[in-house]
This record gives C-alpha cells, sequence and structure tokens, in this order.
C-alpha cells in the first residue's frame, strides 16, 4: 500500500511540473509602446502642448501681478499707510485667487491627461489579449516585473507594430 502511495504522488507531481512547463510566457514594455507608438507620440505632444501653453498663461499673470505689486510699492511713499495697506491686502488676495486658480488648471490637466493614458492602455490592453490568444501566450507580463528574460519573450515590438495599424484614431480628451 505504502509503494503505490509513493507512485501515486510521483506521478501527480510529475503531471503538475509538466503542466508548468507547457505555459507560455512573454513580455512587453508598455511605457515603450506607449511612447514611442504614433497615437502615443500625439497624445504626449497635444498635452505637452497644452502644458506650454498653460505655463506661458501663468507666467503673464504673474508678471502682471508682481508689476501691480512693484507700482504700489514705488508709491508706498506717496500713499497715506491705511490706503497703502488697503492695496496690499487687494493684491494678497489676487495673488491667492491667482494661487488656487492655477492650482485647479494644473489639477485638471493633469486629471484629463491621466484618463486619457488610461484609455489608451486599455485599447492596448484588448491588442495584448488578441495577441495573446492567437499566439497562445498564457501570460504576458510587464517589463518592468522582469530582472532577467530572453530577449525571444520580448513581444514589445510586435505589439508596438500592431498598437500602429490598428490605433489609429483615439479621442484625446480637450
Amino acid at each position: 500500500m505504502k509503494k503505490f502511495t509513493y507512485l501515486f504522488i510521483i506521478i501527480l507531481l510529475n503531471l503538475n511540473f509538466t503542466q508548468l512547463s507547457a505555459q507560455t510566457i512573454a513580455y512587453a514594455n508598455i511605457d515603450f509602446i506607449i511612447q514611442n507608438s504614433e497615437i502615443g507620440k500625439k497624445i504626449i505632444i497635444h498635452y505637452k502642448k497644452e502644458n506650454d501653453d498653460l505655463v506661458k498663461s501663468i507666467k503673464s499673470e504673474e508678471k502682471e501681478i508682481r508689476q501691480e505689486e512693484n507700482e504700489l510699492y514705488a508709491q508706498k511713499n506717496i500713499l497715506e499707510a491705511n490706503e497703502f495697506s488697503k492695496k496690499l491686502d487687494s493684491i494678497k488676495v489676487k495673488v491667492n485667487e491667482f494661487n488656487k486658480v492655477n492650482q485647479e488648471k494644473i489639477k485638471n490637466l493633469n486629471i484629463k491627461k491621466d484618463k486619457t493614458f488610461n484609455s489608451l492602455i486599455i485599447e492596448i490592453k484588448k491588442i495584448l489579449n488578441t495577441f495573446a490568444q492567437e499566439k497562445k501566450i498564457d501570460i504576458i507580463l510587464s517589463s518592468k516585473q522582469i530582472i532577467i528574460g530572453k530577449s525571444n519573450f520580448d513581444v514589445t515590438e510586435e505589439i508596438l507594430k500592431i498598437v500602429n495599424e490598428k490605433i489609429k484614431k483615439f479621442d484625446i480628451e480637450k
């Protein structure tokens, strides 16, 4: 009976190891795909331009407020103390409002950018799923999670080509 139990355990373990070795694994660099795909480049350029425009607008407003503040300090000796204080308080309120509004603008831009990239990642995951089914790949890992791997398991370039072929139009949140 003991021999039969040992034989059964050995056969069972052997079946499990055979199944594990039959799995097909690949990895892909999603960041590389996003940054180098045609649509990813368009999205990056779009949000870089929006960010640059926002920074330019903020700097312009900041320059106006600083100029107003400098003019007030230039008139400090001419104005009465309480009038100077009221104008200075008014500028401080403007600065606080300016900071609050601009932080909100930056936050909204980042939210739009994140939503757009998350939508793109969802589309890429659909492509990865289809690719895995067609190539009979059981697991596709992110290359960030791989320390060492054979380059023949890297499917990044193949996925990049498919992304460029399949995702031509993409809604960029404005």
